[in-house]
């Protein structure tokens, strides 16, 4: 007598894409953030991380700007400062500039990862992959530390979509790379809400309870941690907007409200309604 067939998978769900088709479209389109030096900010990254490099230590008060002299520094990004000037050392300004199309390609092909943990089409995948290019081109051609933040922030949202959608433990990524986000870049704050988002995602979805625990205690974990660590400390500290800045942003006008950003903006909001 022959066994039954085993059961096909639900028509509704949809095959995953190739692992590999994420990475061959951040290959195609990371060569457009190959722009030359165009910020200022990476001389004070880069003298930071010289800095570090002689001294085998973070620094405690501020060793360039003559208005800081002697005042604390509480917010460093240590490790992302020392990239860049290893970076400059070894090339020089082209350093600077493949280091941006190398984390270009990272942070895409994590995001067209996450897209294929959703299960979504090729199409999706690689309309998506191309308009989120589009979308932080501006800001992730400049040689800064948020470009390697953003490279760790999409691998903890794929941590998060796939431990949500395998129901695994890929959530314990955060116990890895909470403890030193804030001296790459202050993106680490953003840990703890992806990891809130799982949280509430597994109550809503009636999740076994020993998951809910599991979730809750890892969140629980990185917060004691953070607690603990002082340039974690340093960072609640600069977001809680306590080491001053507000003038120099007023002069300077760095940073636009996001009226005022969003008649700069029309063309990306017509390439993602393209894209969706």
């Amino acid at each position: 007598m022959q066994p039954p067939p085993a059961p096909s998978p639900p028509s509704n769900v949809r095959a995953l894409v190739p692992a590999w088709l994420p990475a061959i479209v951040a290959a195609v389109v990371s060569p457009a953030f190959v722009v030359k030096v165009k910020d200022y900010d990476v001389w004070w990254h880069m003298a930071t991380g010289r800095w570090i490099a002689l001294h085998h230590a973070l620094p405690t008060t501020d060793p360039f700007a003559y208005t800081m002299v002697g005042k604390p520094c509480h917010f460093m990004n240590g490790i992302a400062a020392g990239v860049l000037y290893a970076a400059y050392r070894a090339g020089g300004a082209n350093g600077l500039v493949l280091l941006k199309p190398l984390f270009a390609m990272l942070i895409l092909t994590l995001v067209g990862l996450c897209l294929r943990e959703l299960r979504v089409s090729r199409g999706t995948v690689i309309a998506l992959v191309a308009a989120t290019a589009l979308l932080v081109h501006a800001r992730y051609t400049v040689a800064r530390p948020m470009i390697m933040g953003a490279a760790i922030l999409a691998a903890g949202q794929l941590a998060v979509i796939r431990s949500h959608e395998r129901r695994d433990r890929s959530h314990l990524f955060f116990l890895l790379a909470l403890p030193l986000w804030p001296l790459v870049h202050g993106t680490a704050l953003v840990g703890f809400a992806l990891l809130g988002a799982l949280l509430v995602a597994a109550v809503v979805a009636r999740a076994p309870r020993r998951r809910v625990v599991e979730i809750a205690a890892t969140l629980a974990a990185c917060l004691v941690l953070s607690a603990a660590l002082p340039w974690w400390r340093g960072l609640y500290y600069t977001a809680a907007g306590l080491g001053g800045g507000a003038t120099a942003t007023s002069f300077t006008a760095e940073w636009q409200t996001g009226m005022q950003a969003l008649g700069d903006r029309v063309g990306h909001w017509i390439v993602i309604a393209g894209a969706v």
